[in-house]
């Protein structure tokens, strides 16, 4: 996919990334970690990486509900990986997490993974900023072990249709933020593993109900589509509509992609 440099700058951001998730845990319905945890529950875990480890929210489950020989993340922001050590530290001092900032599409470029293989490579909510999708994907495919399994997760279908749709009203969305909340995981990601790995796919549903005004504006500003010179205008549709409702309920569909490789 292509990159638009704002996006992905706003993309990486270690304050937004932990507003999101702040937000979105706090207001909803159901448990992304728990579902999360019973996917990687019986997925060979010996040596891990995680692309676009952030600040380290899937590491910290793989710390807390894995064995393993080594945990690995990578991840364009020096700041998120700073706040992933940290995180990692309180959950066990003994816990010596390989952590590289480096940009997705040149992992496999670098001293530290250029020989590695691993049995679990994960990548939540990232994927899609690669340049070259497909080439990464490949290169995936040739550092697993025998045996080992890519983990990818991200939106798909009606995700953000309702918030999209009032936004809509006022401006276009960009292209990658629509593809890659809507379209990305099955037009493109599916498409291109089943012809190459063994898939299953999992999916899951999550209302994010936002319980005022403002909630609904400060996860909005913390995201890749935010645009200020509409604040007034979402602000006003936001206030009518909680004239008549309790709260704002933003859809969150999620698809898991696991594709293992045999013997290869």
């Amino acid at each position: 996919m292509i990159k638009n440099k704002q996006v992905l700058i706003d993309a990486v951001n270690s304050d937004f990334l932990k507003n999101r998730s702040s937000i979105n845990k706090g207001f909803a319905s159901a448990d992304f970690e728990g579902w999360v945890e019973y996917i990687v529950r019986d997925i060979k875990s010996n040596n891990i990486l995680d692309i676009c480890c952030g600040t380290g929210n899937q590491l910290v489950l793989y710390a807390k509900n894995k064995e393993f020989k080594s945990l690995s993340g990578v991840d364009m922001s020096t700041e998120s990986l700073s706040l992933a050590q940290d995180r990692l530290t309180k959950v066990d001092n003994n816990i010596d997490p390989l952590l590289v900032n480096v940009e997705m599409d040149d992992i496999f470029s670098t001293k530290e993974f250029n020989n590695r293989k691993f049995d679990l490579i994960s990548c939540f909510y990232g994927l899609y900023y690669s340049n070259d999708v497909e080439k990464l994907l490949d290169d995936l495919i040739e550092h697993l072990e025998d045996n080992g399994s890519i983990l990818l997760v991200g939106p798909y279908g009606k995700n953000n249709s309702s918030f999209f749709s009032l936004l809509s009203k006022y401006f276009k969305l960009p292209e990658l933020v629509y593809k890659s909340s809507c379209t990305f995981m099955e037009d493109d990601v599916l498409p291109f593993l089943s012809k190459k790995l063994s898939i299953e796919t999992k999916f899951f549903i999550n209302q994010i109900k936002y319980p005022n005004v403002d909630s609904v504006m400060n996860y909005w500003k913390s995201t890749t589509f935010y645009a200020r010179e509409y604040e007034k205008n979402i602000r006003s549709d936001l206030e009518k509509h909680f004239l008549m409702h309790d709260n704002y309920i933003i859809e969150k569909h999620v698809m898991a992609i696991i594709a293992t490789t045999y013997n290869k």
